[in-house]
């Protein structure tokens, strides 16, 4: 599994934004993206996980090729119930958490903003 895999990027969000809504933490876009390795390819993240419905207030546009542009703040993304549920319970999501505990260097940013 790469840093860059997409259910990685997906548990980074997913746990970036629960802090938010459980007040851990207040949304901070350098944070964000540094705690992310923020790219082009995290915006097509972004629209995926909007389109199931893991998290909402996501808009994008189609740029070129399978690019993808954020049209509004990343601030006004907000973890859906379930993103929470997707999070806490679903085993890929699991196994990420295994790994990034193994590899501390690459989310040590995030788990000082929220334990599981």
């Amino acid at each position: 599994m790469a840093k860059d895999d997409y259910d990685v990027v997906v548990f980074k969000i997913l746990l970036y934004y629960y802090a938010i809504f459980k007040g851990t933490i207040l949304f901070n876009e350098t944070e964000f993206k540094c705690a992310i390795k923020y790219d082009s390819f995290a915006d097509g993240v972004l629209k995926l996980m909007s389109e199931e419905n893991l998290i909402d207030e996501v808009y994008v546009s189609k740029a070129w090729g399978n690019q993808y542009m954020m049209l509004n703040d990343l601030s006004d993304i907000e973890i859906t119930a379930e993103g929470i549920h997707y999070l806490k319970e679903n085993s890929g999501m699991e196994n990420v958490k295994k790994y990034l505990l193994d590899h501390v260097e690459m989310i040590s940013t995030l788990i000082n903003i929220v334990s599981l």
